[in-house]
C-alpha cells in the first residue's frame, strides 16, 4: 500500500509539476515574486520601525516626567469670552489688554505642525497623540512680502480650541533702515489695528533668528542691512502698534541658537520693547550629519538671555526639535526624552516650549 502511494505521489509529480518548471513563463514569474519579496520585506521591517518610534516619541510627552513639567491648557483662554479668567497653576489672568505672563511653576506646551494647521480636527488628533494639550497654537508664518493680513479666522480656531495663538511675522525684504524710516507705517499700521480689532492677547513672533545668517532681517550684510539697525526698527514697529493700542499682543523676540549664529547681546531692543525673550533650535542630524544634544543647541544661548539680555523676562523656545537617525530607531525618541530631562534640571527659565512638528 505504501508503494502504491508513492508510485502516485512520483506520478503526480511527472505530469503536473515538472513540467511547470520547465516553462519559460514560470521562471519569468518566479523571479518576479522573489523581486518583489526581497522590495517589500526590508519596506514593510522599516515601516514598522518607523510606527513603533512615532509611537515612542509620543509617549515621551506623556510621561510621568512630562506630565510633571508641561501644565494642560484647557483653561487657558476662556471659548467664547473676552473677559480675564485665571489660569491654572499660578499663571495670570489673560485679559484684553494685559501682556501673556506667568509665574514660577507652569510651562506652555504648543506645537506648529503643516499636518493639522488650521485643521482643528487633526490639532486634537495631535494632542491625543501626545497626551499633552496644546496650550500654544503657533498658527502659521506672514511675510510683508505677502503684504499678509491679519489672520482673524485662524487665531479665533485656536482661542476657540482652548490654546493661546501664536504667529511669526516677518519683514522679508524690507531694508531693516527703510522700516525704521517709516517706509512701511502704512501696511504696520494696518496689520497692528487688526490686531487690535481682534481683542484677545496673541503671541506674536516678530522677525526671529536675527542673530544668524540667513534670514533677510539679520544684520550680516543681506538685503544691504547693517550692524546696529535691528534695535531701532524693532522699536520703530512696536511703537506703531502702540499707538494704535494695539496692547493684546505679547512681543516675543526671538533669537537663533548661538551654536548657529552670533551673539545676541547687541540686537536686543530693550525691557519696554519686549514680553517674552525666546530661543530656537534643533538637531539638523539629516543635513549636517552632527547629532547635537538639546543642551548643546540651547546652553550658550540661554546663559546669555538669562544672565546678560533680558534676566527678568519670560523665555520660551519658539521652535524645537530633531530630525531622525534613520540607522537608529529610537534616537530621536530618546532625544526628546534627555531634553524634557534636561529643562527642569539645567534650564529653569524656560516657561514655554512651541515644537516644530513638521521636523524630519
Amino acid at each position: 500500500m505504501e508503494s502504491l502511494n508513492k508510485q502516485k505521489i512520483e506520478l503526480f509529480l511527472n505530469i503536473y509539476i515538472k513540467p511547470l518548471f520547465k516553462s519559460k513563463l514560470l521562471s519569468f514569474a518566479l523571479f518576479i515574486t522573489v523581486l518583489i519579496l526581497i522590495i517589500t520585506i526590508p519596506l514593510t521591517i522599516f515601516m514598522l520601525s518607523k510606527q513603533s518610534q512615532i509611537k515612542t516619541h509620543a509617549d515621551q510627552f506623556s510621561s510621568t516626567q512630562v506630565s510633571d513639567l508641561v501644565t494642560p491648557s484647557q483653561n487657558f483662554l476662556p471659548t467664547n469670552s473676552s473677559s480675564s479668567t485665571t489660569m491654572t497653576d499660578g499663571a495670570t489672568p489673560l485679559s484684553t489688554n494685559t501682556p501673556i505672563t506667568v509665574s514660577p511653576g507652569p510651562i506652555y506646551y504648543g506645537a506648529y505642525s503643516k499636518a493639522y494647521n488650521p485643521d482643528p480636527v487633526t490639532l486634537s488628533q495631535f494632542e491625543t497623540d501626545a497626551g499633552k494639550k496644546v496650550a500654544i497654537d503657533h498658527i502659521g508664518y506672514y511675510s510683508w512680502n505677502k503684504k499678509a493680513v491679519f489672520p482673524v479666522s485662524k487665531m479665533n480656531n485656536a482661542r476657540a480650541h482652548g490654546s493661546i495663538p501664536m504667529i511669526t511675522w516677518t519683514s522679508d525684504a524690507a531694508k531693516l533702515a527703510d522700516i525704521t524710516s517709516g517706509r512701511y507705517d502704512s501696511y504696520i499700521t494696518s496689520f497692528a489695528q487688526e490686531a487690535k480689532n481682534w481683542g484677545h492677547p496673541f503671541f506674536l513672533r516678530f522677525d526671529y533668528d536675527m542673530n544668524t545668517n540667513w534670514p533677510l532681517w539679520s544684520e550680516t550684510g543681506k538685503n544691504g542691512n547693517g550692524a546696529g539697525q535691528f534695535v531701532p526698527m524693532w522699536q520703530h514697529v512696536h511703537n506703531i502698534f502702540t499707538s494704535v493700542g494695539s496692547s493684546n499682543v505679547t512681543w516675543v523676540w526671538c533669537s537663533g541658537s548661538e551654536n548657529n549664529g552670533r551673539r545676541i547681546t547687541d540686537q536686543y531692543p530693550g525691557d519696554s520693547y519686549v514680553d517674552w525673550v525666546c530661543m530656537d533650535g534643533a538637531n539638523s542630524y539629516a543635513g549636517t550629519n552632527k547629532w547635537l544634544t538639546f543642551s548643546k543647541i540651547f546652553s550658550s544661548t540661554y546663559a546669555d538671555l538669562t544672565i546678560h539680555v533680558a534676566p527678568s523676562k519670560s523665555l520660551m523656545i519658539g521652535t524645537f526639535s530633531s530630525s531622525e537617525d534613520y540607522n537608529n530607531s529610537t534616537r530621536k525618541a530618546e532625544w526628546f526624552t534627555d531634553a524634557f530631562t534636561q529643562i527642569p534640571q539645567t534650564f529653569p527659565h524656560i516657561k514655554a516650549l512651541v515644537l516644530l512638528n513638521s521636523y524630519q
